[in-house]
């Protein structure tokens, strides 16, 4: 069973990616040219195509390969060691966490090149519609990517090579920053350094949840701390 979840999980994180890029046509747009989309309405639903994409590739294409190999999800979680359990620990790093991403929202807001990236939707008013459907696939998207990469790929890599957590680590957050090249360098970098920790939280606090939750409200605190620091940006109610 391990070695099937590797290797569908190297061919995802892999070929996967390759897939989505191919297919996400914004990502390739000068973000020079994505000004207001508001005339577009169409151009705006790209970004959360492009969410339910990789929701799609990296949650639901795994566990259907599972599924024709015979293993249900009870088996996979057990075998491989992934765990959502929920202690103090846990508790702790997640509010940490939520408090650092808060502070960084605001950091990566105050510089030019944090505004001209993000948030990734350039809707001048951002209606609850809009808010939503943004939080729902932002949750979906984080939830797969990390189940992927710091749960089956991450825990994979420690059954196939036992007690060699250091070339478990290196082996995911090396196929995890190869999702981020096409970004600024400075996104790059913050994704090495997100990959190890997080490997290193999974690993000592045994449980998936903090580095679901913490990386799920840095998406968000960088995007709506955009939405305010943008001065043409607005939210309204309808």
């Amino acid at each position: 069973m391990v070695e099937t979840v590797l290797l569908t999980c190297l061919i995802v994180a892999s070929l996967g990616f390759v897939i989505w890029y191919s297919q996400s046509s914004s990502l390739r747009l000068p973000v020079r040219y994505q000004i207001m989309y508001d005339s577009n309405p169409p151009y705006i639903h790209r970004i959360f195509r492009r969410r339910l994409l990789a929701m799609i590739i990296y949650f639901f294409i795994p566990w259907i390969v599972f599924h024709y190999c015979g293993y249900s999800l009870h088996e996979v979680l057990d075998g491989l060691g992934i765990s959502f359990s929920w202690n103090g620990k846990v508790t702790q790093w997640v509010l940490i966490g939520i408090v650092v991403t808060f502070i960084l929202g605001w950091m990566n807001a105050k510089k030019d090149a944090g505004l001209e990236s993000y948030p990734e939707m350039r809707v001048r008013f951002w209606t609850r519609y809009i808010f939503t459907l943004s939080t729902l696939s932002w949750i979906g998207y984080i939830f797969a990517y990390e189940l992927l990469y710091r749960g089956l790929l991450f825990h994979s890599f420690l059954q196939v090579f036992p007690n060699n957590l250091p070339l478990a680590i290196t082996a995911t957050t090396s196929l995890y920053v190869l999702t981020h090249y096409w970004k600024l360098n400075r996104v790059t970098t913050s994704s090495f350094v997100w990959g190890v920790l997080a490997c290193w939280m999974v690993y000592k606090l045994e449980s998936m949840w903090p580095v679901i939750i913490i990386h799920l409200f840095n998406c968000l605190w960088i995007e709506w701390w955009g939405i305010i620091k943008h001065a043409e940006m607005h939210a309204r109610r309808v």
